[in-house]
């Protein structure tokens, strides 16, 4: 099990179950096959079972993502004891479940990209496809104590991509500087701020211009 910033887990192994509780964030689980010991991952609203495989698990309070990397996993909510609610998911498919829609699976096909973006935090490193700002910001503060300001809202929905080392935060407002997004930062009781806004006349995107 690799444990990604922030996350918290708790492991109850006995001779017959090895069950590893998610309780929030992000890991990485490559599971040895052992039909007397059934491994399963269990998030505050699902159970996943090993069916002898690599998988990715990140959940949240709006959303659990289970990515399969190698074999399959079994996926049933926690709230139901009925087995045949349970769904099979293998190698090379991502499933999403937000919190609000439990019984809504959102399925799409992964490739070796996808897997070295979601694996990229094992090396130090964040990788980020096109994806709304306010996205990336919420990343980076699995890594640091900060937190992100603007009264322009809409600087969160901005469009960004890259690939950032996790403690180089600098580096990545650097680079936001370089977008036509003006960047400042303080102290606040122990914790870094940081205020974005767009740069007044200029238009914001990989050149600024």
């Amino acid at each position: 099990m690799e444990l990604n910033s922030a996350a918290c887990a708790t492991p109850r192994f006995s001779e017959s179950l090895r069950l590893v509780i998610l309780n929030s964030g992000e890991a990485i689980f490559k599971v040895a096959r052992d039909r007397r010991r059934p491994f399963i991952v269990q998030t505050p609203r699902h159970a996943i079972a090993d069916v002898g495989t690599e998988f990715d698990v990140f959940a949240t309070a709006a959303n659990t993502r289970i990515a399969v990397f190698k074999g399959a996993v079994e996926i049933s909510p926690l709230d139901t004891a009925v087995r045949q609610d349970a769904i099979v998911f293998t190698a090379g498919q991502q499933i999403d479940i937000p919190a609000d829609r439990p019984n809504v699976r959102l399925v799409k096909p992964i490739d070796s990209s996808d897997i070295q973006r979601m694996t990229a935090w094992l090396t130090g490193y964040i990788e980020f496809g096109i994806r709304p700002l306010g996205q990336i910001l919420a990343e980076f503060q699995r890594y640091e104590h900060v937190q992100f300001r603007s009264r322009d809202t809409e600087v969160f929905d901005l469009p960004f991509g890259g690939t950032f080392q996790t403690n180089n935060l600098d580096g990545f407002l650097r680079a936001l500087s370089l977008q036509c997004i003006h960047v400042a930062s303080h102290q606040e009781s122990g914790q870094r701020i940081v205020t974005l806004a767009r740069i007044p006349g200029k238009r914001p995107g990989t050149l600024c211009r």
